[in-house]
């Protein structure tokens, strides 16, 4: 199959990844001659798949360098995001999976709550919890690829990766 100019070649996958498990989408991939994912199952009835970058976050950095040249706006926030299953629970929600300058966890520990006690171990997943947001206004029928989200601040990091809410394997949950 040729999508975009590339050669898409399709690869089965174990029986453990066919099932879906928390990391992994219960749909069909194949991978493309340049090594990039494909989604068969998100790309709609006349595309027949859709490439996912192989690294995301390249791709939100990308993203928002032409965003950021086109507006005049300084510093953009750019999430790639995805469905994701959850552990112990029913039903999906979009998580980053690329990230722009937008930090994928910020730690408050330091910080006073509402009632001015001093938080010791809160580190949102602000990345995460946009791209939930995000994920329902996009809604999965209404083929609306972008969402702009407007009052959130944040500490623009350069460095920043969706990477980095993964947990170290010392920490796993499933090992």
């Amino acid at each position: 199959m040729r999508i975009g100019g590339q050669t898409i070649e399709a690869k089965e996958r174990s029986d453990a990844a066919q099932r879906g498990s928390p990391s992994q989408p219960r749909d069909a991939r194949a991978t493309s001659s340049s090594g990039d994912s494909v989604r068969l199952s998100s790309a709609g009835a006349r595309a027949g798949a859709a490439l996912q970058s192989s690294d995301a976050d390249r791709s939100a950095r990308a993203i928002r360098a032409a965003l950021e040249r086109r507006s005049g706006r300084r510093p953009l926030g750019v999430i790639v995001t995805d469905t994701f299953g959850r552990p112990w629970r029913q039903g999906l929600v979009n998580i980053a999976i690329g990230l722009a300058g937008v930090p994928a966890i910020v730690d408050w520990a330091g910080r006073g709550d509402a009632w001015g006690r001093t938080l010791k171990a809160t580190m949102p997943a602000l990345a995460d919890e946009l791209a939930a947001a995000a994920g329902i206004l996009m809604q999965k029928d209404a083929r609306t690829p972008i969402i702009v989200i407007n009052g959130i601040t944040w500490n623009d990091d350069p460095n920043t990766s969706a990477k980095h809410v993964l947990r170290p394997k010392t920490q796993e949950l499933f090992l």
